[in-house]
């Protein structure tokens, strides 16, 4: 891993776009959030995930009720049908969002890789003090294609750690 330390958002985005070019993929950790450029990040499948997790638990839902009614222990009350699909629909939605936000949250932290309770970064001394006033740019790649792109623009705290 690569941890090279710039002087200003200028000049990290700068160097976010040569290592793009040049296919090496980096984290920026910055005190405040940078604009995106071109090449922001794709598309995810969380939401896909939520939507077939809601629908799924919805489904269960409804189908949980129906059996109950109809199967395992019908009831006669006021003279409802045993299918009475109305009065299933507030419990399937509840199924359904309820299933839709643990799968989202579930997603996120499988899509993130957490919780991690260490990582490489955390040994180095600039990556402690990038929330208050450092620029500075992470590779967890492949270094020897980074450190040909980064040694030219001069990084200020340029350290590689071994992960």
């Amino acid at each position: 891993m690569i941890v090279a330390g710039f002087p200003g958002p200028d000049a990290l985005q700068d160097a976010v776009r040569r290592l793009r070019a040049a296919g090496v993929e980096a984290e920026t950790r910055t005190p405040y959030a940078l604009p995106e450029d071109d090449g922001a990040p794709g598309s995810t499948r969380i939401p896909l995930v939520a939507l077939g997790a809601g629908l799924g638990l919805g489904a269960a839902g409804f189908a949980m009720q129906c059996w109950a009614t109809m199967r395992s222990y019908p009831l006669l009350i006021g003279g409802r049908p045993d299918f009475f699909w109305t009065s299933y629909l507030v419990y399937a939605l509840e199924c359904g969002v309820l299933g839709a936000v643990a799968a989202a949250f579930g997603a996120f932290l499988i899509a993130n890789r957490l919780p991690r309770l260490w990582e490489p970064g955390d040994e180095s001394e600039a990556l402690r003090d990038a929330t208050r006033d450092g620029w500075l740019l992470v590779v967890h790649g492949p270094a020897a294609p980074a450190r040909a792109v980064l040694r030219p623009l001069n990084p200020a705290p340029f350290e590689e750690i071994e992960a």
